[in-house]
C-alpha cells in the first residue's frame, strides 16, 4: 500500500471500519458465455473498491473486443463503490468476441488486492435468422423459394452447407441450394425492399430445397449450426421453421339443403370453391347447364380481381331438376396445376323442392291499417305460405279494450306490453328452458344427447296452445291434398292488438332436428299485429315530451285522443288529451326511464316508454301505441348534428381570471360561475350538481393543486371566488382549471372551465402593429406595402426606431361557418393530367419567405412603410404573414405580426357533393360563389369539371411461390359536367352521371368580373352498378334546408323541406333540451317552405324538426264518381287527379301506397343580444401620475335599457403590456355561458311499423278479436385591482377606486357583469401613467456568475424640450460611474455600463443583483428613480453524479470522497430515506374500481389486484362455463355448439396468476375439477394433440408452449419430455419467454444440463438489463410487446421480480428492480389489466419479503463532523403538490406524482476536503431504504456519459454579421440548437436541459411577441413522448414522459438580446427519478456584440 493511500485511509478512519477484514472479490461479471444482445458490461464486487462520489474513477478492468469501433464508442463509469459498468453506444453485432481482464494490482478502497479471476470472456454468438419469408402461416408451393434475413453479414457457403429441408414421412435431409441473383432478385426485393438489400446485401440469402415438396406434406426448413460470420464465429444452435405444403388443386361444390338427404334448395345459390386461386378469365368459362340453357357464373367475393377462389350460380332454379356444372378444358390454377379431382366434372347437381314456408309480413310485430281494404274492412294481416298443410292451424289471441277511462284500460295497456315483450323474447333463436316452462302450456321437447340442457329452440314452443282466450282461425282450403302452393293469405282481424301463431308439422319435418320424435316435430311461427287507423308519434326531451296523434288513412291530426305513457313494465306514469292539432304535451318525463326490462336478445334490456292513444273517430273506437325507441332510420345521430339524450341537465361553468399569464410566485384570482342549461335559457343547478373543489392541473406533468369551493349568490347569480398562489417552484407551462365534485351526467362532475399560463417573460414597453397597406380583400396585388406603427404603452410615438420587416406566404385553408358542408379545397387530380402543368401554382404547404428583413426607420409619429416588390400570384388563396422586428426598450428584440389572406379572385368558389356515388345513378351536387367575407354572390359564372383517377391493381406470380402486386394510376379528364350562373343564394344546382369507377374529383371554378378565377374541389368515390351497398340505407329522413345559418331574435327563419310528397301534414317543432314550440301545417310540393319567427330564449342555437305525414294513396277509378264522388265532387277530383296518378297497386311483397312519413332536422344559430348587459366603464381622466388613484365608474343596463340594479361585477385592472403578450379571453363571459348546445330530443313513430296491403291469393275467414354550458419606482405588478363582486346600486352604477403603482404603461380596466341567472356583459376602458423623464430597464433578467455584459437602460424624454440628464446607478457589489447624456425632445436615449456579475453572487442568500438607478434633468425638475433586480445563477451547476440505493440493515460505513475537480463549498451527499418502496398500491386499487370490463382475464385480474376473495370465488364458480370442449379457457363463455376456440395463452396465464396469488392467500385457488381439465388441456397442447391457430403478427407457437410448460411446472405437472418439441434458443426469445424459461428451470429439477441452462438464462437476462445507480431495468423492450399474448414490458419486469425474488444471486439487485418497476406507473397504476395484476403480486411479495417490519425510531448519518437525523415519527406523505413544492421551495422536475412524496426524510451532508467515511445507523425497528446521491459542481471539459450521451450543435438561422468568429453573434441574431441524445435504456420521465446566454429569449412560446418565421423548420426525430417544454430565462427544457432506448434529436431556437460575454453550464439529459443516469456536454462561452451602426 503506498504512503499516500495509507494516510488517506487513516484520516478517514477506514482501518477501524473493518474494510480489510476480508479480501474484496469480484462477485460477478456479465455477460459471460454466449449472449446475443449486449449493450452494457457490468462488474460487481463484494466490497467498496472506490469511494462514493465520483463516477469517473479509474476502471477496474480492461475491455478488449475484436470490434474496436463499437468498443471505442462506449463509456465506463462507477455507479457506486462496488459496481462498475461500461455502456456501449449500440448493441454489439453478432460475431463479436470480448474479454474482460482485471487490471493489474487492482486494490479495493482499503488498499487490499482484489481477488477473483483475472480474465472473463463473452461473445455475441453467431448470426441468427431475424426474418424468413414466406411466413409459417403461408402454404408452400412445391418448388418454393425461401428468403432469409440474418442479423449479421454471413458467409453464404456456410448457409448452404448448414441448411436443409425435412419432410414428414421422408427419413432423410433434403439439401438446399442458394439461388442466383437472377433467380431471386424479384422476389427478394418485393419481400425485403430494394434499399435493405443494397445496404446490407450479405445479410440476405435466398434458398430452395433441391427436391420438389410433396403436395399436402408437412415440411421444415432447418438452419443448422455452422452458419458463420466473416471472422469465423458460428451459429451454435439450429433453427427450425415449420410449414405446410399446399394441398392439391381441387374444386369443391356446396349448396344449401333442407336436410342432408334433400336436393339443393332452388332459391339459394350454388357454390364452387377452389383450393387455389384461378385466373378470372378461365373461371368465367365455367357454366351451369340447366333445362333452360347455360347459366354463367358470378364472383361475389372478388370484385374486379384478376384471380378468384370462388364462383356462384344465382337462383332461382327449377324444382327437382338435374343440372351439370361444366369446367372448360385444361382447367388449372394460377400455378398451372391441373385439377386433382377433374374426373368429377361435369358435376351433376340436383335441385329439390321449394322449402316449406310460413312467414308473416311483419314479425314479431306490425301495424295493420284498419281501413286499408276499405271502410267496411275487414283489416287483413298478410302471411306468406308455401308447401305447408292445407288444414294449417292458426290461433289468435285478442287483447280487448273496453274503451272507457277505467282500471280496465290500465290493465289493457299492461297486457299489450306483457305480450309485446313476450314476443320480442321469442323472436330469438332460443330461450332458457326455465323461461319456456313459464310461458308455454305444452310440454317442452326432450333434451337430445348432444343438445343444450339449458336452452330450447323457440320455434318448437307454442305460446297460444292452452290459452283460454285463444281462438282458431280457419284458412280457405283447396280440393287438392297436396301442400299449399306459394301464396299470400290475408288473416282478417278486428281493431286492436292480436297475437297470431301458426303450427305446422310440415315445417317441423323440414327444418327441425330429425332426432326429435315425429310427433314433437311441429314448428310454430308467430307474430303480433295492431289493427288501427291511428298513428302515434312521440318526441322525448330532457325537459318535456310530446305526443302527436294522427290518422293513418288521411294523415290528419286527431283531437281529443286520450294519451297514456307507461313504463316498459306496464306502470302508467302520465296521461293527457290531444288538442286540435293532435298534440298532447307532458312535462318532466325522464329521457331514460328508471325501469329496465329484458329486450329481444338475451343480453339486451330496454327502458323505452310505451305511449298509447285512444280515440273515438266517426263514432268508432280506436287505439294505437308507439314505443319511444321506435326510431329506426330517424335516430338523432343520423342527422349529423350534435346530440345529447342524457336525462341530466347540462351544466355550463366558466372561470373569470384576473390575468391569464402569470409568473411563478404570483397569485391568480378566479371567479367561477355555473348555470344549468334549460329550454328557456339558463337556470340554477341543483345543489347536488355543484362542484365542491377547484383542481388546478399542470398540463404535461399532471401536477394537481386542490382548492375548496364555496358557492354564493351575489346579484342573484351563482358564483364562487378563489385564489391560487402559484408556488415559486411551480413548473412553467399551461395550467387547466377544473371544477370537481357534485353529481354530474356520468357520475361526479368534472368541468374544465379555463386555463392560464405560467411563464418567464419581459413586459414590452412598445405596442404596435404591422398591416398591409391595402384594404381587405386583397386580390392578386402584385406588390404590397407593409405599414408599421409603434408607440409607447405609456403614450407617445416611438420616433426614429429601427424596424425590420419580413413577409411570407403559404397556402390558406378556406372555410366559412355558414357553409360548413361545402368544400373549398384546392384541386389535386387535375394537376396529374398529361400536360396540365401547375398554372404557375405552388401547392406546397411550406411557408415561403417573400421579403426578408427589409430595413426601415420610423418617422416622428412612429410610422413607416416597407415595400414588398413582388407578391407571387396564385390560383389558390394564400396566407400572408407580415412580421416586424424591433428593439424594445425592455432589452429584448421583439416581433409583432399580422395574418392576411391574398385571394386569387374577388369571388370564392365552393362545391358540395356526396362522398360516394354509383355509376348507375345520377350524382347531385352544388357549386357556390361567395365573396371573400363569406356572402353569396349572384350572377357569377360557374362551371364544374370532373377528373377521374383510375387505379388498376394486378397480382403477378413470380417463381418460387411468391407474388408481386402492381398498381397503375391513370387520370382522365371527363370535361365540364355542369355550367351556369349562380342564383341569389350564390348556388348552381347540378347533376351528372359518372361512368368511371374509383375516385373522381369535381372542380368548381368561379370567374369574377375581371376574368380572375377561383377553384375548389371535392372528391367523390364512384362505385360500379349495384356495389353501393350503403346507398340504399333504409331511413325515412329528408333534407331540411335553412335559408341561412344565423338569425337574430325577431327575424323570420325560412326552411325548405325536401319531401317526396305532393302534399303532407307536417308537425314543425323547435327543439333543444325539449320541445320549445310546435305547430301543425300543411305542406305542398309546389311551395314546401316553413316560416318561423325567431323567439327570445332560442339563443345560442336551436334545432328545427319537421315531420311530414302522407296518408294512404288509393286507387280512384273514373266510375267511383258514381259511388261516392258525387257527394264530394271537389275531394273526388283531387283524389282522382293526383292520388290516382301516384297510386301503385300492392304486390305480394310490398305496398308503395301505404301511409308514409319523413323527418327532417336542421340547426340554426340565434343571436344572444337579448341576454347581453350593456356595460360601460369610464375613468375620471385618461392619464395619471404614478401612485395616483383612478376613479372609475361602472354602469350596466338590461337589454331593455333599464338599469341593471343589483348586478354583480368583477373588476380587474391589468397592465396592457401583459395583454400584449397574452389576451385574457376569460373576460368574454356572455359567449362562455351561452355555448352551443346539443340536440336533446328523440323522435319515435309507429308509422315505421305499418305493414301495408298485399295482393292476396286468398283471405281467411274472420274469427273476431279486439283492440289493443418623486419616489423610487419599484411597485411594478401587472395587476392593480381585482374585486370579484362589486354590486351595482339601484341605478345600475358603482364607483371603484383603482390605486396605481409605479409602472409607466397603459392599464385596461375590465368590468365583467352578471345579473340574475341569464344576463351577462363585459365593458372596458384604458388609462395610462406617464411622467416627463422615464427610466426603462433593459437589463437581462438573468445572468450567471462571472458574466460580462452591458447593463442597459433607456432614458425617455416625453416633453417638447431637450434634457441634459444625469443618470446614477447603484448595484450590489458593483462600482458604477454616473453618466450625463443629452436626450432630445420626445425622444429616447440608451445608456449602458460594462458589468461583470460577481463570481459568488449566486451563492448568496438573495441570489440576485439589486439595482437602483436614478436620473435627473440638470436643467429642470424632471426626475425618475427605478429599482430592479437580476437573478444570478451559477455558471457551473451542482449536479447529481452518482447514486446508490440500498436497504439499511443496522448500520452502514461507506468510503466517500468529493470529485477531485469539484468546486469547493458546493454540493455534498444527499441522503433520502423511505420506509417502504411498495406503498400498498392505492392507485392500482382505484384503477381497478374504475375498470368497466369483465371478460374472464379481466375479472380474475381484478379479483387478484384488489385481493377480492368474494369476486374470485364467484368467478371460479363460473369458470367451467368458460372452458371449451378441450378444457382451454375462453375470454367469454362459448356459445352452445360453437367450436373449440379456447386460448392456451389465457389458460397458462390463469394458472400462473392463481399459483402466485395462492402463495399469498390460499383462498385464491382454482377448484380441482376445472384445474385438472385446464392442466390436461395444456399438456395436450404442448404435445401437439390440441392445435390452436390464431392470427398473430409473428410466429408465437414456441413462446406459447413455453408459457404453458411454465404454468404446468408451477404445479409440478411438467415433464422434461415436453421440451423436445421446442428449440432451446433463449438468445432468440423475447424477454418474457426467457423469464418463463428461468421459472421452468427453477421448478423442474430433472431437466438435463439444468445447471448450465440456468447459468445461461441468468446471463442472458443480466445482459438485457441496464444497471444504473438506483435502477435496474430492461434496456430495450422493442421485442417484448406481445399484446396478443397479454405481454408487455410491465408484465415482463413484474414476472421477473416474482421468479428471482428468492434467488440469492439476485438479492442485491432486488431493490433497484422494484424501484424501476414502481417508476413505470402512471397516476399510481400501470396501463393494462395484466400489468396491474402482476404488479400487485410482485410488490406484495416484495413487501412481505423485504418490508415486513415497520420502520420506527431514528436514522442518524454523519460525515467529517457533520451529521443529520431522520425522525421516523415526523416522516409523512405530502398531501398534494402544493405541500411538496413548498418543502424547500426548490423546483421539482417532472410530475410530482412520480416522486415518493415523503416529507422530513432527507439529510444533506456537505463535502469535506480529502477522503471521508459516511456512517449511517438505524436506531429502531425496520430496515429503511436509503438512497445516497453524490452532488457536486464540476467544471466540465469533456462530455460525460452515465447511461445517456448528448451532443449539441448551434447554427445561426438569422445572422446580421456572418463574418464574426465562431461563438460570436450580433444582438438580435437567432440561433437554432440541435440536441442529439442516445439512451442506453428505456426510461420514464427524462429531462433534456440546455442553457441559453443571459438575456436571451427562447422562441416558440406562442406569446404575443413571438416570431413564427424564426422558428420555421424546427424538427425532431426519434421516438419519445414529449410531455411538455419549459422556456425559461435560464434554459430550454424538454420533458419526456417516456424515452426509449436509442437515438433522438430535437431542435429549438433562441434570440440573443443583450451584449456581452456569457458563460453556459453544461447541457444535460437525465432520468428525473434516477438522476445518476445522465449525459452532459460542455458549452463554450457565447459572445454577443452590438449591432453595427
Amino acid at each position: 500500500m503506498n504512503t499516500t493511500l495509507q494516510r488517506w485511509l487513516a484520516g478517514a478512519g477506514w482501518a477501524a471500519l473493518g474494510l480489510s477484514a476480508h479480501a474484496t472479490s469480484i462477485t460477478s461479471v456479465s455477460p459471460q458465455g454466449e449472449v446475443a444482445r449486449v449493450r452494457q458490461i457490468v462488474v460487481k464486487f463484494d466490497a467498496a473498491v472506490v469511494p462514493m462520489g465520483d463516477l469517473r474513477a479509474a476502471a477496474p478492468v480492461k475491455l478488449d473486443c475484436d470490434n474496436k469501433q463499437a468498443q471505442s464508442q462506449g463509456t465506463g463509469r462507477w455507479t457506486g463503490p462496488r459496481e462498475w459498468v461500461f455502456d456501449l453506444a449500440d448493441d454489439l453485432p453478432p460475431g463479436v468476441r470480448c474479454t474482460v481482464e482485471k487490471v493489474a494490482n487492482l486494490k479495493d478502497a482499503a488498499g487490499e488486492p482484489v481477488k477473483g479471476a483475472a480474465k472473463y470472456s463473452f461473445g455475441t454468438g453467431g448470426p441468427s435468422v431475424t426474418r424468413i419469408v414466406p411466413g409459417s402461416y403461408q402454404a408452400l408451393d412445391s418448388r418454393q423459394f425461401f428468403g432469409l434475413q440474418f442479423n449479421a453479414d454471413v458467409v453464404t457457403s456456410t448457409v448452404e452447407n448448414s441448411t436443409w429441408c425435412t419432410v414428414k414421412g421422408i427419413g432423410e435431409r433434403i439439401p438446399v441450394r442458394v439461388l442466383s441473383a437472377s433467380e431471386s432478385d424479384d422476389f427478394m426485393q418485393s419481400q425485403f425492399g430494394r434499399d435493405s438489400l443494397q445496404q446490407r446485401p450479405r445479410r440476405h440469402v435466398a434458398l430452395q430445397c433441391q427436391r420438389a415438396l410433396p403436395e399436402g406434406a408437412q415440411m421444415s426448413l432447418v438452419v443448422g449450426a455452422g452458419v458463420s460470420t466473416d471472422n469465423g464465429v458460428k451459429q451454435t444452435r439450429e433453427r427450425r421453421f415449420d410449414y405446410q405444403v399446399r394441398q392439391p388443386f381441387t374444386a369443391e361444390f356446396s349448396c344449401e339443403r333442407a336436410n342432408a338427404q334433400a336436393g339443393c334448395l332452388p332459391i339459394r345459390p350454388l357454390n364452387v370453391l377452389f383450393s387455389a386461386s384461378v385466373d378470372r378469365k378461365l373461371a368465367e368459362g365455367v357454366f351451369l347447364e340447366t333445362s333452360k340453357g347455360k347459366v354463367k357464373a358470378s364472383f361475389p367475393d372478388d370484385g374486379d380481381a384478376s384471380e378468384v377462389n370462388r364462383l356462384q350460380f344465382a337462383p332461382p332454379f327449377g324444382e327437382k331438376e338435374t343440372m351439370r356444372i361444366v369446367l372448360p378444358q385444361g382447367f388449372k390454377d394460377e400455378s398451372d396445376r391441373p385439377l386433382a379431382n377433374a374426373n368429377l366434372f361435369p358435376l351433376k347437381v340436383e335441385s329439390g323442392l321449394m322449402p316449406p314456408l310460413a312467414k308473416f309480413a311483419a314479425s314479431p310485430f306490425g301495424v295493420v291499417e284498419r281501413f286499408a281494404e276499405g271502410d267496411k274492412g275487414p283489416a287483413m294481416f298478410p302471411v306468406t305460405l308455401r308447401n305447408v298443410e292445407q288444414d294449417l292451424q292458426i290461433k289468435g289471441l285478442s287483447i280487448e279494450d273496453k274503451g272507457t277511462v277505467s282500471t280496465l284500460q290500465l290493465q289493457s295497456d299492461a297486457d299489450i306490453i306483457r305480450w309485446y315483450r313476450k314476443l320480442q323474447r321469442y323472436d330469438n333463436w332460443q330461450i332458457s328452458r326455465k323461461q319456456a316452462a313459464q310461458d308455454s302450456k305444452i310440454p317442452l321437447p326432450n333434451v337430445l344427447p348432444d343438445g343444450d340442457k339449458n336452452y330450447v329452440e323457440t320455434r318448437m314452443l307454442s305460446l297460444l296452445e292452452g290459452q283460454a282466450a285463444g281462438k282458431k282461425l280457419a284458412l280457405p282450403k283447396t280440393d287438392s291434398k297436396d301442400p299449399r302452393p306459394f301464396e299470400v293469405v290475408g288473416i282478417p282481424l278486428e281493431t286492436g292488438f292480436h297475437v297470431v301463431e301458426i303450427a305446422s308439422p310440415m315445417l317441423g319435418d323440414a327444418l327441425l332436428n330429425t332426432d326429435y320424435d315425429s310427433a314433437r316435430r311441429v314448428m310454430y311461427v308467430r307474430s303480433s299485429a295492431l289493427v288501427t287507423n291511428l298513428g302515434v308519434h312521440f318526441k322525448l326531451g330532457r325537459e318535456n315530451a310530446m305526443a302527436w296523434v294522427t290518422s293513418l288513412d288521411k294523415g290528419k291530426p286527431v283531437a281529443n285522443a286520450q294519451v297514456r305513457i307507461s313504463t316498459c313494465d306496464g306502470k302508467t306514469l302520465v296521461q293527457g288529451t290531444t288538442d286540435k292539432d293532435g298534440v298532447a304535451r307532458f312535462d318532466k318525463l325522464d329521457t331514460q326511464a328508471q325501469v329496465r326490462c329484458e329486450g329481444g336478445a338475451d343480453s339486451d334490456t330496454s327502458s323505452a316508454y310505451f305511449v298509447s292513444a285512444r280515440a273515438t273517430v266517426d263514432g268508432k273506437q280506436d287505439m294505437a301505441f308507439v314505443w319511444s325507441d321506435w326510431q329506426r332510420g330517424i335516430e338523432s345521430w343520423r342527422f349529423n348534428l350534435e346530440t345529447d339524450s342524457s336525462p341530466v341537465q347540462d351544466v355550463v361553468a366558466h372561470t373569470v381570471l384576473d390575468r391569464s399569464l402569470l409568473r411563478a410566485g404570483e397569485t391568480v384570482s378566479m371567479k367561477h360561475l355555473i348555470r344549468s342549461q334549460t329550454m328557456g335559457g339558463l337556470g340554477l343547478p341543483g345543489k347536488e350538481q355543484l362542484p365542491d373543489q377547484v383542481v388546478i392541473t399542470h398540463l404535461g406533468s399532471n401536477d394537481e393543486f386542490e382548492l375548496p369551493l364555496t358557492w354564493q349568490r351575489p346579484g342573484q347569480g351563482l358564483s364562487a371566488v378563489s385564489e391560487f398562489k402559484i408556488p415559486k417552484a411551480a413548473k412553467l407551462g399551461t395550467y387547466n382549471i377544473t371544477l370537481k365534485g357534485g353529481k354530474g351526467k356520468w357520475g361526479s362532475t368534472e368541468m374544465q372551465t379555463g386555463s392560464f399560463r405560467v411563464e418567464e417573460y419581459r413586459l414590452p414597453v412598445f405596442k404596435g402593429s404591422v398591416t398591409p397597406d391595402q384594404p381587405a380583400p386583397i386580390v392578386q396585388p402584385g406588390k404590397l406595402g407593409a405599414q408599421v406603427q409603434l408607440s409607447y404603452l405609456s403614450g407617445g410615438a416611438a420616433a426614429k426606431e429601427a424596424v425590420k420587416v419580413s413577409a411570407a406566404i403559404q397556402s390558406h385553408a378556406v372555410s366559412f361557418e355558414d357553409y360548413d358542408t361545402f368544400s373549398f379545397g384546392r384541386p389535386y387530380l387535375s394537376r396529374k393530367l398529361p400536360g396540365a402543368g401547375n398554372d404557375g401554382e405552388d401547392y406546397s404547404n411550406d411557408r415561403r419567405v417573400i421579403a426578408d428583413k427589409l430595413a426601415l426607420t420610423l418617422d416622428a409619429n412612429g410610422v413607416g412603410k416597407a415595400e414588398i416588390a413582388q407578391v407571387p400570384s396564385s390560383v389558390a388563396p394564400q396566407d400572408l404573414l407580415l412580421e416586424a422586428s424591433f428593439s424594445d426598450p425592455n432589452g429584448e428584440v421583439q416581433t409583432i405580426s399580422n395574418h392576411s389572406v391574398i385571394w386569387p379572385a374577388s369571388v370564392v368558389a365552393g362545391i358540395k357533393a356526396e362522398n360516394w356515388a354509383s355509376t348507375d345513378k345520377k350524382l347531385s351536387f352544388q357549386a357556390l360563389s361567395l365573396t371573400p367575407s363569406g356572402k353569396p354572390v349572384s350572377g357569377v359564372k360557374l362551371q364544374v369539371r370532373a377528373v377521374a383517377r383510375v387505379v388498376t391493381s394486378t397480382r403477378k406470380r413470380m417463381v418460387g411461390g411468391f407474388y408481386s402486386y402492381e398498381n397503375h394510376e391513370s387520370y382522365k379528364d371527363l370535361g365540364v359536367v355542369c355550367s351556369g350562373k349562380s342564383d341569389a343564394k350564390g348556388l348552381l344546382a347540378c347533376d351528372t352521371q359518372l361512368s368511371e369507377g374509383g375516385e373522381t374529383e369535381l372542380i368548381a371554378e368561379a370567374t369574377d368580373d375581371k376574368n380572375r378565377s377561383s377553384k375548389a374541389a371535392t372528391s367523390v368515390w364512384v362505385t360500379k352498378q349495384g356495389e353501393l351497398w350503403f346507398g340504399g340505407e333504409d331511413t325515412d329522413r329528408m333534407d331540411l334546408l335553412p335559408e341561412k345559418k344565423s338569425y337574430k331574435v325577431g327575424d323570420t327563419a325560412r326552411f325548405q323541406v325536401r319531401m317526396p310528397f305532393r302534399e303532407a301534414t307536417a308537425l314543425v317543432t323547435v327543439e333543444r333540451e325539449g320541445v320549445l314550440s310546435s305547430q301543425v301545417i300543411t305542406l305542398r310540393g309546389d311551395d314546401p317552405t316553413v316560416n318561423l319567427k325567431v323567439q327570445e330564449g332560442w339563443g345560442p342555437n336551436v334545432y328545427v324538426s319537421v315531420m311530414a305525414l302522407r296518408g294512404r294513396l288509393r286507387e280512384v277509378p273514373w266510375y267511383s264518381f258514381f259511388t261516392w264522388g258525387f257527394k264530394s265532387p271537389r275531394e273526388w277530383w283531387t283524389s282522382f287527379w293526383y292520388e290516382g296518378k301516384e297510386y301503385v297497386a300492392p304486390t305480394a311483397l310490398v305496398d308503395l301506397s301505404k301511409p308514409a312519413y319523413r323527418l327532417g332536422a336542421a340547426e340554426i344559430r340565434v343571436g344572444i343580444a337579448d341576454r347581453q348587459l350593456a356595460v360601460t366603464v369610464k375613468s375620471d381622466k385618461e392619464s395619471y401620475r404614478i401612485r395616483n388613484t383612478a376613479k372609475v365608474t361602472i354602469e350596466a343596463k338590461l337589454p331593455n335599457g333599464k338599469p341593471a340594479a343589483g348586478a354583480a361585477v368583477s373588476v380587474a385592472a391589468v397592465d396592457q403590456a401583459l395583454l400584449e403578450l397574452k389576451s385574457n379571453d376569460t373576460w368574454a363571459l356572455l359567449e362562455a355561458m351561452y355555448q352551443k348546445r346539443s340536440w336533446g330530443v328523440e323522435t319515435s313513430t309507429a308509422q315505421m311499423e305499418i305493414i301495408g296491403r298485399r295482393h292476396y291469393g286468398r283471405k281467411a275467414v274472420a274469427a273476431g278479436g279486439g283492440g289493443g354550458n418623486g419616489q423610487t419606482r419599484e411597485l411594478l405588478d401587472t395587476l392593480l385591482l381585482w374585486q370579484p363582486n362589486v354590486v351595482l346600486d339601484a341605478n345600475g352604477r358603482a364607483e371603484v377606486d383603482v390605486p396605481l403603482n409605479d409602472a409607466l404603461t397603459s392599464f385596461k380596466i375590465v368590468a365583467v357583469a352578471e345579473s340574475g341567472l341569464e344576463l351577462f356583459g363585459t365593458g372596458t376602458t384604458q388609462i395610462r401613467t406617464t411622467q416627463e423623464l422615464q427610466i426603462i430597464s433593459g437589463l437581462p433578467p438573468l445572468v450567471r456568475d462571472g458574466d460580462r455584459y452591458d447593463a442597459q437602460v433607456t432614458l425617455r424624454n416625453t416633453t417638447s424640450k431637450p434634457m441634459q440628464v444625469l443618470v446614477t446607478p447603484k448595484a450590489t457589489l458593483l462600482q458604477l460611474e454616473p453618466q450625463t447624456v443629452e436626450v432630445a425632445a420626445n425622444e429616447a436615449r440608451t445608456v449602458s455600463w460594462s458589468v461583470t456579475a460577481p463570481p459568488d453572487m449566486s451563492q448568496s442568500r438573495q441570489g440576485e443583483l439589486l439595482w437602483e438607478i436614478s436620473a435627473k434633468d440638470k436643467q429642470g425638475d424632471a426626475a425618475d428613480a427605478l429599482k430592479v433586480s437580476q437573478r444570478v445563477v451559477p455558471a457551473v451547476a451542482v449536479e447529481t453524479l452518482q447514486a446508490t440505493l440500498l436497504q439499511l440493515d443496522g448500520s452502514l460505513d461507506m468510503p466517500v470522497s468529493a470529485p477531485a475537480d469539484a468546486l469547493p463549498g458546493r454540493g455534498g451527499l444527499k441522503l433520502s430515506l423511505v420506509p417502504r418502496l411498495a406503498e400498498g398500491l392505492p392507485g392500482v386499487r382505484d384503477w381497478w374500481r374504475a375498470y368497466p370490463y369483465a371478460c374472464l382475464e379481466q375479472t380474475t385480474s381484478k379479483s387478484i389486484g384488489m385481493q377480492d376473495a368474494a369476486l374470485w370465488k364467484s368467478t371460479m364458480e363460473r369458470l367451467p362455463t368458460y372452458l371449451d370442449g378441450d378444457g382451454l379457457a375462453n375470454y367469454f363463455p362459448p356459445q352452445p355448439g360453437s367450436s373449440n376456440t379456447g386460448s392456451d395463452a389465457l389458460t397458462a396465464h390463469l394458472l400462473q396468476a392463481a399459483f402466485e396469488m395462492k402463495r399469498i392467500d390460499p383462498a385464491f385457488a382454482i377448484p380441482a375439477a376445472p384445474l385438472g381439465r385446464m392442466q390436461d388441456a395444456l399438456a395436450r397442447f404442448i404435445d401437439g394433440r390440441i392445435e390452436r391457430k390464431f392470427w398473430s403478427p409473428r410466429s408465437d407457437l414456441e413462446v406459447r408452449k413455453l408459457a404453458a410448460i411454465n404454468a404446468l411446472a408451477l404445479y409440478g405437472k411438467a415433464q422434461p419430455r415436453m421440451l423436445t418439441s421446442i428449440q432451446i434458443a433463449p438468445n432468440d426469445w423475447p424477454t418474457q419467454t426467457v423469464v418463463d424459461w428461468l421459472s421452468i428451470l427453477g421448478h423442474m429439477k430433472d431437466v438435463p444440463n439444468r445447471s448450465k441452462l440456468l447459468e445461461e438464462a441468468n446471463q442472458i437476462l443480466r445482459a438485457r438489463l441496464s444497471y444504473q445507480g438506483t435502477k435496474v431495468l430492461f434496456a430495450n423492450e422493442n421485442n417484448d410487446y406481445w399484446w396478443w399474448l397479454m405481454q408487455n414490458g410491465d408484465t415482463t419486469l413484474a414476472r421477473f421480480l416474482l421468479v428471482v425474488m428468492d434467488d440469492p444471486a439476485w438479492k442485491d439487485d432486488m431493490p433497484r428492480l422494484a424501484s424501476s418497476f414502481i417508476s413505470r406507473q402512471k397516476s399510481g397504476a400501470w396501463t393494462t389489466t395484466t400489468a396491474n395484476l402482476w404488479g400487485a403480486l410482485a410488490l406484495e411479495r416484495f413487501s412481505r419479503t423485504y418490508e415486513s417490519t415497520p420502520v420506527t425510531g431514528t436514522t442518524e448519518a454523519s460525515m467529517a463532523g457533520k451529521s443529520g437525523t431522520v425522525d421516523w415519527s415526523r416522516v409523512t406523505k405530502a398531501q398534494d403538490a402544493i405541500e411538496l413544492l413548498a418543502q424547500g421551495g426548490k423546483r421539482t422536475p417532472g410530475p410530482t406524482e412520480q416522486v415518493a412524496q415523503w416529507l422530513n426524510n432527507t439529510i444533506d451532508l456537505p463535502w469535506a476536503s480529502g477522503n471521508q467515511s459516511l456512517k449511517v445507523q438505524q436506531k429502531g425497528t425496520g430496515k429503511p431504504w436509503l438512497t445516497v446521491q453524490s452532488q457536486a459542481a464540476v467544471p466540465l471539459k469533456q462530455p460525460l456519459s452515465a447511461g445517456y450521451t448528448i451532443s449539441k450543435t448551434v447554427v445561426a438561422v438569422e445572422q446580421a454579421n456572418k463574418n464574426l468568429p465562431a461563438g460570436q453573434y450580433t444582438r438580435g441574431d437567432v440561433l437554432r440548437v440541435t440536441l442529439e441524445v442516445n439512451a442506453s435504456a428505456n426510461m420514464t420521465w427524462v429531462a433534456i436541459t440546455d442553457p441559453i446566454p443571459g438575456g436571451a429569449t427562447i422562441l416558440g412560446s406562442g406569446l404575443g411577441r413571438d416570431s413564427a418565421l424564426s422558428t420555421a423548420g424546427e424538427k425532431s426525430t426519434g421516438w419519445g413522448w414529449k410531455a411538455f417544454e419549459e422556456r425559461s430565462f435560464e434554459s430550454y427544457r424538454a420533458y419526456y414522459g417516456y424515452l426509449p432506448q436509442g437515438k433522438l434529436s430535437l431542435q429549438y431556437s433562441y434570440r440573443v438580446n443583450n451584449t456581452g460575454e456569457f458563460a453556459l453550464p453544461s447541457t444535460r439529459v437525465e432520468a428525473l427519478y434516477a438522476p445518476e443516469m445522465f449525459g452532459m456536454a460542455p458549452n463554450p462561452k457565447v459572445t454577443v456584440v452590438p449591432v453595427a451602426p
